[in-house]
């Protein structure tokens, strides 16, 4: 029974560091993506304040992420500033997110004549 339960054990350890070492491409996280009751289900994002990425650090750089942060800003004519880094967004495969604000240039170079 205990040789049993300690093998049961192995293998599912194994899968789980199996799963977390394969960290897919970085991509962008968009929280009620498949929520039938969202205003932007099957209609798309109309404007964004922020954009959240994940990333399995083994699988890219931080060169590549903010790039991607860049260009979905730019999609809305805002430009990206990193926010913070977290652990609580994204699945185990790709288990970091990079959080980016997205400014609009306009608005922003306004707050600095008043």
């Amino acid at each position: 029974m205990i040789r049993k339960n300690s093998f049961v054990l192995a293998i599912v350890g194994l899968l789980l560091l199996s799963v977390a070492a394969c960290g897919g491409q970085p991509y962008i996280h968009v929280a009620d993506e498949f929520d039938r009751g969202s205003e932007t289900f099957l209609k798309g994002i109309t404007d964004r304040d922020a954009v959240t990425i994940c990333y399995a650090k083994s699988k890219t750089t931080p060169i590549v992420i903010s790039e991607m942060a860049a260009a979905e800003c730019k999609r809305f004519g805002k430009i990206a500033r990193f926010r913070e880094q977290s652990l609580q967004t994204c699945p185990l495969t790709s288990p970091i997110s990079a959080v980016f604000d997205c400014y609009d240039p306009v608005q922003k170079s306004q707050e600095k004549v008043r």
